[in-house]
């Protein structure tokens, strides 16, 4: 059978973290395939990759015999988009008729007040001046094996958005020993594991002679089934297209 999409050797390291590492794998036209694997085994990095959120570091992407690796999301669909319609040239007068044709909601984290969290920081670090200096603290469970968490990551880049920064490239990880003083503008985390917490998020903006802390608790992982409800239950009904939990929430 053909490959619609493979990899090859797919490597991403965040700092010191290495999330994938030589990661193959081949997606064949007509099958089913799923991604198993552990809480932190990166799962939703190699979809990161795959999709153009985060360039891989090493190896190639090919979806249709073609290299994907590096595009942003925009291109690759748009890509796709031109490819579909030269293929279906008989069906569409123009490439902008081609829609999607369900309606998907689609978040790193399902929960509500996360979603809205990651709405405030990025109001927040739009709004005030980089001398507040943007720290990102988390808790979970003892058995949790990946840090900083995907929910951690997924404020950082809210965070970086309302600054305009690449997260990539201005954050600080796993301080220990002699640092030097903070680089201005970057954006930190620390990680703490313990007992049986379920997710703890708490993002500081540290300015002259005060500070700024927005947090959300995690106390019960129903939250997030109960996020999913939300969102499906606001999707009924709704044009087919590409949404977020920003949309579902009703937050500009």
């Amino acid at each position: 059978m053909d490959a619609v999409l493979e990899t090859r050797s797919l490597c991403k390291s965040f700092g010191a973290l290495t999330v994938a590492n030589a990661v193959d794998f081949r997606l064949e036209r007509g099958a089913r395939h799923a991604l198993i694997g552990p809480n932190g085994a990166g799962k939703t990095t190699a979809f990161n990759l795959v999709s153009g959120l985060f360039p891989p570091d090493a190896g190639t992407i090919e979806l249709e015999g073609r290299s994907i690796a590096g595009l942003k999301p925009e291109d690759i669909t748009d890509a796709e988009m031109q490819q579909f319609y030269k293929a279906h040239s008989d069906e569409y007068n123009k490439p902008e008729e081609v829609r999607v044709s369900a309606v998907i909601v689609k978040s790193g984290n399902m929960s509500l007040g996360v979603n809205l969290l990651a709405a405030l920081v990025k109001r927040v670090a739009q709004t005030l001046d980089p001398s507040f200096d943007i720290e990102i603290l988390e808790m979970h469970h003892k058995g949790k094996i990946d840090a900083p968490s995907g929910t951690a990551l997924m404020l950082g880049e809210a965070a970086a958005a309302g600054r305009k920064l690449k997260l990539d490239k201005q954050s600080a990880r796993g301080r220990d020993g002699v640092t030097g003083a903070r680089r201005t503008g970057d954006i930190g985390f620390a990680s703490l594991r313990g007992g049986t917490a379920a997710g703890d998020h708490s993002v500081i903006f540290a300015g002259p002679s005060e500070r700024l802390t927005l947090s959300h608790l995690a106390e019960d992982r129903m939250l997030f089934a109960h996020g999913v409800l939300k969102a499906a239950l606001w999707a009924h009904g709704r044009k087919p297209g590409l949404y977020t939990m920003i949309d579902v929430l009703g937050v500009a």
